[in-house]
């Protein structure tokens, strides 16, 4: 079976990082937790990562982007076949509005 290298991109590495000192300052115990699931979901990017769904950006962009859920956040990916590549693009909790939506102008 054919591995991907994943690639977390300084945008999503700096999301990583907020979200887990956001946690952390409410739980440290929940936020170790956390951040080492995370990682168990990157590096499981490794194999077959297109068998997660469309992520909501994908309405407002060209790229096949695709999201892994895990916990209360979404990882939001794009998959270079070509390269066998995953590049890792986003970290956000997922009540967040998407990347690219428009803010509501009511």
């Amino acid at each position: 079976m054919m591995r991907y290298t994943v690639n977390i991109t300084p945008e999503a590495q700096d999301n990583i990082s907020d979200e887990f000192n956001y946690i952390r300052a409410r739980s440290p115990m929940n936020a170790a937790k956390w951040i080492r699931g995370l990682y168990r979901q990157l590096d499981s990017l490794e194999l077959m990562p297109s068998r997660f769904g469309a992520a909501r950006e994908q309405a407002y962009f060209e790229e096949d982007l695709r999201q892994l859920v895990y916990k209360s956040h979404r990882i939001i990916y794009l998959i270079d076949e070509n390269r066998r590549y995953v590049d890792v693009l986003y970290v956000r909790h997922a009540k967040r509005r998407a990347i690219g939506e428009p803010e509501d102008e009511s």
